[in-house]
């Protein structure tokens, strides 16, 4: 910024076009590269394509001005739109993963149901009609590989495109996803464009471009205070983390805390795991554990939990494997003491005055969303906890355990049976 400012500064005859790379997406970086004259800014990793159509655009004299890094919403994402409605079988052990994942296809518009091994995935499959099956290779009960094989058994299902979510980039392992009957593959963690590109690949067209575009959601959403986080996280790269979350501050704030949730005994239960001569748990658990580091962007990590994985899997003499464990063990703690050093206290349920008003507009707001299985339910349950936990007090618990796990369609029926009773006096407040 300051260097583009100094050069706006010369007696130039003509001022170069200014294009900016950052791993930032932060809304003070956008604004003082828009003062300065920075015409287009690009979020790290920048694409060859993405690279190209900027410099044509700019060079070419049609700069789209309106163009932020705001939403963080690239050309791709927008192609997203032409198969708006599209139902997708997300399957997916691991519940920081399945976060990142269903707010991902969520927020492009697709409907989301949600599989925690691959048995169930089979049974869901054979249930109902899917246009497309995300597929994680490494699952307890039924993996992803003998998941899809038996899925393609049967001919119903033969064209039905199953693309593999694997946090092995080998060639082996992509050569066993297509033996097996998949038809893609896409690495963990999840990059929002590699995504889009396996969706439009595979997923037949709904709506035209131009109808596409058209917003499904008429009512406006509530303004939203947006968390703080953390200035710096040592051993993350928290602009990593923040792009495979679309730059959505409550989601990257959620994700570090499953981690600290589902990873602080990982080291420890991989140890258990191969005392106990469980080396394909383990092998998972290091497994997980390499791709949720991935996601909050937690890159050291995520490489020696790699290397232990791929030690796992070839059978290194204990004492190895040990050694590598205490390599993990101090990483890993260090993160997770910084983490609760550092991430802001979540919000408790108070009791409220339950103002009928705004009560009527939140739930309206919720019942929108959740209708347009909109990831944006989260942030407006988020924001008036107090509100609605106070005004239904008997059924707020599930309401929320189902928004938050993206079970929409029962949230939107309790909140509808709900909403219909009158919320709870003030006497009952205070005798509660």
């Amino acid at each position: 910024i300051e260097t583009a400012r100094q050069l706006g500064l010369l007696p130039l005859r003509r001022l170069p076009h200014m294009m900016m790379v950052t791993a930032h997406g932060r809304e003070e970086v956008i604004a003082g590269a828009e003062k300065v004259g920075i015409e287009d800014i690009l979020i790290k990793p920048v694409s060859a394509s993405i690279l190209f159509e900027s410099v044509v655009r700019i060079l070419g004299g049609v700069v789209d001005t309106s163009r932020s890094v705001k939403a963080v919403k690239t050309e791709i994402f927008g192609q997203i739109a032409t198969i708006r409605g599209a139902r997708i079988l997300l399957v997916e052990d691991n519940d920081l993963n399945q976060e990142v994942a269903t707010e991902l296809l969520t927020d492009a518009g697709l409907m989301v149901d949600l599989a925690e091994n691959g048995q169930i995935a089979v049974d869901m499959i054979r249930a109902a009609a899917y246009d497309l099956v995300l597929m994680d290779m490494q699952m307890p009960v039924l993996d992803g590989i003998d998941a899809t094989k038996e899925v393609r058994k049967d001919q119903r299902f033969k064209d039905l495109p199953i693309v593999a979510m694997t946090a092995n980039a080998s060639q082996g392992d992509r050569d066993r996803c297509i033996a097996a009957g998949m038809n893609d593959h896409i690495g963990k963690p999840i990059e929002p464009d590699d995504l889009w590109r396996a969706l439009l690949k595979w997923v037949e067209p709904r709506h035209a471009p131009t109808d596409a575009a058209v917003p499904a959601r008429q009512i406006p959403l509530p303004r939203t205070v947006e968390p703080a986080l953390p200035s710096t996280i040592a051993g993350v790269d928290m602009g990593a983390g923040l792009r495979r979350a679309l730059n959505k501050k409550p989601l990257y704030l959620s994700l570090l805390r499953k981690f600290v949730a589902g990873q602080k005994s990982a080291a420890t239960e991989i140890l258990k795991s191969l005392e106990a001569n469980d080396w394909n748990t383990a092998e998972r658990l290091a497994h997980t554990l390499k791709g949720v580091s991935g996601n909050i962007g937690a890159i050291d990590l995520q490489s020696l939990a790699e290397g232990l994985e791929t030690a796992i899997r070839e059978h290194h003499p204990r004492q190895a494997l040990d050694s590598l464990i205490k390599g993990i063990q101090l990483p890993l703690d260090a993160l997770i003491a910084e983490l609760n050093l550092k991430l802001p206290e979540q919000a408790g349920k108070r009791k409220v005055t339950v103002d009928v008003e705004k009560l009527k507009l939140v739930v309206d707001q919720l019942q929108a969303l959740l209708t347009d299985n909109d990831s944006a339910a989260v942030d407006v349950l988020e924001e008036n906890v107090d509100l609605l936990s106070t005004a239904f007090p008997n059924d707020f618990r599930r309401i929320e355990e189902d928004i938050r796990t993206f079970n929409y369609e029962a949230a939107l029926a309790l909140l509808k049976a709900t909403a219909g009773a009158p919320p709870p006096s003030k006497d009952h407040h205070e005798r509660t």
